[in-house]
């Protein structure tokens, strides 16, 4: 018949519909699930570009800001609107405040090197992942003849020369001399963050603290493979990431009352470092970076005294003979309870009267008298009740009679005789 489809070809094309349909919803729904996971990462990266470390500045060496519009009045409590609040939350810009404070620039005191910052210039992170600044005058390893011909690196492969003549090699490059300001050098630095500071563990360039790493140590003295034969541990087998917190915790243990943990090692060079810890009051700035493949960093132990105007030591681990099984030292102080007001002795009491007389011996209350009806009808509660009233010890004399007026009748006068 002309017309009509064959039921067998109807099916097929159904079905095959059908599958198609069902096929084309999978790949939207995996499109939807695609597309919220973008977001998600999107709303990550948000995030983490807040709290992250800049990249990109506008010039390699920052100075200290001298006026509001630089920044000199940072307000680190400043209020935030509720668009910013809810997009990024409260925590994420708290954290971009702590790390915005790093930018101030004040030195808590000496470089990693044991340097002078510049005066002139800032003690923060500049584009980088850790803190530094532009070195200045004065004594410095840094600036020494040496330095200025070998150029030497760091223990994490960083060269400290600040300006350099660049171009490839055999091309018409600038001299040294040309540069406008040649052997200018920068080094790690620990700027003041308005942080817990008396007692606590000195600050790393990475955001962390100086603290016994008892752990650590631990883990290659306990392994054969890291041990020499008299069963000493083989620096030299130890990894890069965990060389020099093992190295100057050695130097510590083995004269603690000399050494401090915070200091150069062989490995080192003239750069002072330190085991590691979280920091407990900037807790963002661990977990990524450095501070993840690294059981070190760079610090400066020596703070500078307002008087002599010369470097102090101002901290130490606590240390005993075992203390290669402790795990990691406090490197914040404990806190310090309010100290409660005084309260003024109170003066001698007076001597009172009644402190030097006789005790008054007990007297009973007076027994209420009945009436004519209660003793005639209950002549046996009255008894009970007077015999109540007397107290223990004491003798009931027999009435007596006593004259009464006009000779109407008698009465009866209860007397006690308390017994001593």
């Amino acid at each position: 018949m002309k017309g009509v489809i064959d039921p067998q070809m109807e099916i097929y094309v159904l079905s095959e519909t059908g599958s198609a349909a069902l096929k084309a919803s999978d790949a939207v729904h995996m499109a939807m699930q695609v597309a919220l996971r973008a977001q998600g990462l999107a709303e990550e990266a948000i995030s983490h570009g807040i709290t992250s470390m800049p990249k990109l500045r506008d010039t390699d060496v920052h100075l200290s800001p001298l006026n509001e519009a630089e920044g000199a009045d940072f307000d680190d409590n400043q209020e935030h609107t509720p668009e910013e609040l809810a997009l990024h939350g409260k925590e994420v810009l708290k954290a971009k405040q702590k790390v915005d404070k790093m930018d101030d620039g004040e030195p808590a005191g000496l470089t990693s090197s044991g340097c002078h910052c510049d005066p002139q210039a800032k003690c923060a992170l500049q584009g980088r992942s850790f803190t530094w600044c532009r070195v200045g005058g004065g004594q410095c390893s840094l600036l020494s003849a040496s330095a200025r011909k070998e150029h030497p690196l760091d223990p994490a492969l960083h060269d400290h020369d600040l300006y350099k003549a660049g171009g490839p090699a055999g091309a018409h490059a600038l001299k040294e001399r040309d540069l406008e300001r040649s052997g200018t050098v920068w080094d790690y630095c620990e700027p003041k963050l308005g942080l817990s500071s008396a007692g606590a563990a000195p600050r790393t360039a990475h955001g962390a603290m100086c603290a016994w790493r008892g752990d650590i140590l631990r883990r290659y003295m306990e392994d054969p493979f890291f041990l020499k034969p008299d069963r000493s541990l083989d620096l030299k087998k130890v990894p890069l990431r965990d060389r020099l917190a093992v190295e100057a915790m050695l130097q510590y243990q083995k004269d603690s009352a000399h050494q401090h943990l915070c200091t150069t090692t062989d490995e080192s060079k003239t750069f002072h470092v330190c085991p590691t810890t979280v920091d407990d009051e900037r807790p963002e700035l661990a977990g990524r970076g450095w501070g993840a493949s690294h059981s070190w960093d760079f610090c400066s132990e020596r703070f500078l005294d307002g008087e002599n105007g010369g470097p102090v030591e101002e901290w130490k681990p606590p240390t005993t003979d075992t203390s290669v099984h402790e795990e990691v030292s406090e490197p914040l102080p404990p806190p310090k309870a309010p100290e409660l007001p005084e309260r003024e002795a109170a003066p001698p009491e007076e001597v009172r009267l009644g402190d030097i007389e006789e005790p008054i011996g007990y007297i009973p209350p007076p027994v209420p008298a009945a009436s004519a009806e209660e003793l005639h009808t209950h002549p046996s509660d009255q008894m009970q009740l007077q015999a109540a009233a007397v107290p223990p010890g004491a003798l009931l004399l027999p009435c007596l009679p006593r004259r009464t007026f006009r000779g109407r009748g008698r009465s009866c006068l209860s007397e006690f005789l308390v017994a001593a």
